[in-house]
């Protein structure tokens, strides 16, 4: 088997706009994605799809679904213009452990009929529930001691303390060796301003390995997010860096959104029936979970589409009717390629859009109209 469990280091290191750094012991596994099915046989701990002790799931992992991982990477290939079929998919990454993982970065190796390495998709989770793929095939300068070096711009937010500009290189050992080290560093201009370093030494993955590695350090699976929340705190209240708050998607392999909360959640049934009053025209909305909705009866009316990228909209919407629909274009969290075809499409249904037939809008206007009187007519007040 070629499947195998590292255990190492994550070391992080930032150096604008404060120097900050911390390491912490991990353990960390390197699938073979074509053995998982004969691991889930073999190891009465592991499970492939199910449950167990140590769990890896298909839907965990790229396009939500079950299909196989690797159906999933040749889709993510081909979309990103590169048809290949790996030989071999080695997966970096850490399992769930009693049904519970977060993984900032998992990486997908893809190896040819000749061993030779032909593409990396480094799959990107952050805190907010999306999840991000950036593709690297286009090799770089070598780096003494590692199997590849790639570069990719920056276009997905993951820490609030810096913004969406620069870009990464990544160096990245062969996982099939003893040892793997990979390193990602981001750079801003010409300055490095952050480094992450994941290393580890690899030993067979078999029933005695995965026990000793699991008794040994039961609660080590559970402490990434713990540990990203107390560093977060750090950063933000010890060292007082200032936050940038999340911005909408930016790209399409941004792949996975941010799931909606209870109020957006409420906020797009009440738009979806809200807008279900259309009768002129004809209005195509996308949602950020890429399902569409039809509305109208189409006929001799306008032509009109609306592409929510962040499920915020649907809270703006709810509580702040037109007035949060204009917030939520400047904030970037929807789009349309016709705005003035899709505003004037609204438009011509506006007996049947009225806001005051939108009770929770009336509720966020008298809400805006207290905080108004709240905020007295002063220089403080101002």
């Amino acid at each position: 088997m070629n499947s195998r469990i590292f255990t190492g280091q994550v070391m992080h290191a930032r150096s604008r706009p404060v120097s900050h750094r911390f390491q912490y012991p991990v353990y960390f596994y390197g699938f073979d994605v074509d053995e998982l099915p004969e691991l889930d046989r073999r190891l009465p701990l592991f499970g492939h799809n199910r449950f167990r002790p140590v769990a890896v799931h298909d839907r965990d992992y790229l396009a939500a679904g079950p299909e196989p991982m690797r159906h999933k990477v040749r889709e993510v290939l081909a979309r990103a213009g590169h048809h290949l079929d790996p030989e071999q998919i080695f997966l970096v990454t850490s399992a769930r452990f009693l049904h519970y993982v977060f993984n900032p970065v998992s990486f997908f190796f893809c190896f040819g009929t000749d061993r030779s390495l032909t593409a990396v998709i480094a799959q990107v989770n952050n805190t907010f529930g999306e999840m991000h793929t950036y593709v690297l095939t286009e090799l770089q300068e070598p780096r003494s001691g590692y199997l590849a070096h790639y570069r990719a711009g920056k276009v997905f937010h993951v820490s609030p303390f810096f913004d969406r500009l620069g870009g990464y290189d990544f160096f990245l050992s062969d996982p099939r060796d003893q040892d793997l080290d990979a390193i990602i560093h981001y750079r801003q201009g010409a300055d490095l301003v952050f480094a992450a370093r994941l290393r580890g030494t690899a030993r067979p993955l078999d029933s005695s390995g995965l026990a000793s590695v699991v008794l040994r350090h039961p609660l080590r699976a559970g402490l990434t997010m713990p540990r990203i929340t107390w560093q977060a705190a750090r950063l933000r209240y010890q060292r007082h860096l200032p936050v940038y708050h999340k911005p909408p998607p930016a790209s399409s392999d941004t792949i996975r959104a941010a799931p909606p909360g209870p109020l957006e959640k409420l906020g797009r049934a009440a738009l979806l029936r809200f807008l279900g009053r259309m009768r002129l025209g004809h209005l195509t909305i996308t949602l950020p979970d890429g399902s569409v909705h039809s509305f109208g009866t189409g006929g001799n009316g306008r032509e009109g589409t609306i592409v929510v990228r962040d499920n915020p909209f649907f809270r703006r919407t709810l509580f702040r009717g037109g007035i949060g629909l204009g917030e939520s274009y400047t904030a970037g969290e929807w789009r349309s390629d016709d705005l003035v075809g899709a505003l004037a499409l609204l438009a011509d249904n506006i007996q049947e859009l009225r806001e005051d037939r939108h009770r929770t809008s009336v509720m966020g206007r008298l809400a805006d109209l207290l905080r108004h009187r709240l905020r007295f007519n002063s220089p403080a007040g101002s």
